[in-house]
């Protein structure tokens, strides 16, 4: 069968669970009390789309990986990707929950307050950078703190995917290698880092960043300690490691 063709039925069928995830969300109605599972609140049908549908966009790049011809059909792959991995990170907000998190999320909300409040941020407060980054968003677009804060962390899986594309045009020397690269980091397999504000986490999303900076444009490591620790600010714990 022609490379061509496997690309577009892969797009259809990617295309086709995607629209039957959103119809599953849209006559959903949301939590009414308080639920045991989010898992539950959704059919498994739901489910077996949202997967198919990533598992569309990954087989998408891996069959461009190794088709003789090129062409751009690895973006509609890593669009499929890119989008139902941000339905996945929103679900929290389609079921309507108030927080994500029933840890931290009450205490950064509080820090946003204090900032926008006051205009100052508190001695107390260990993550400054990741509160303004927010206080910004809130301020710039006109949102809710808790809209701002579901917001980042989608922001942040966006920047991590840009900053994983330009890493493997960073580290890689022929197309198929770049594309399978991108197949096998545009799913995020980690959950506290994407799912609600956390420094330490977000932190992390952005060591593709700091890897294609500090290899590819500062050559000499050694001559940039404010650029190694600066990606890493959002965190106490992720400068000391660089530092060490």
């Amino acid at each position: 069968m022609d490379s061509t063709r496997i690309v577009k039925i892969l797009g259809v069928m990617a295309f086709f669970c995607i629209t039957l995830v959103l119809y599953i969300i849209a006559v959903t109605p949301p939590a009414i009390g308080y639920e045991l599972s989010i898992y539950d609140a959704y059919s498994q049908y739901f489910w077996v789309f949202l997967i198919g549908s990533i598992v569309c966009g990954i087989s998408i790049l891996i069959q461009q990986a190794f088709a003789k011809q090129k062409s751009n059909w690895w973006l509609v792959g890593l669009s499929v990707v890119i989008f139902s991995t941000l339905i996945l990170l929103n679900l929290h907000s389609f079921r309507g929950y108030a927080f994500p998190d029933p840890q931290d999320a009450k205490l950064h909300l509080a820090r946003l307050h204090a900032i926008i409040n006051t205009g100052h941020i508190e001695q107390s407060n260990f993550y400054p950078i990741i509160h303004l980054i927010v206080t910004i968003l809130i301020t710039v677009m006109d949102l809710t703190p808790k809209i701002a804060a579901d917001l980042t962390t989608s922001f942040f899986y966006i920047l991590y995917m840009i900053n994983m594309c330009l890493l493997a045009t960073s580290i890689t020397r022929f197309r198929g290698e770049f594309l399978l690269v991108l197949a096998f980091t545009c799913t995020p397999l980690w959950s506290i880092p994407l799912l609600y504000i956390h420094p330490s986490g977000l932190s992390v999303l952005m060591l593709p960043s700091h890897s294609t900076v500090n290899g590819k444009y500062l050559p000499f490591r050694k001559k940039s300690p404010l650029m190694n620790k600066g990606f890493f600010a959002f965190h106490p714990s992720k400068i000391a490691q660089m530092a060490w």
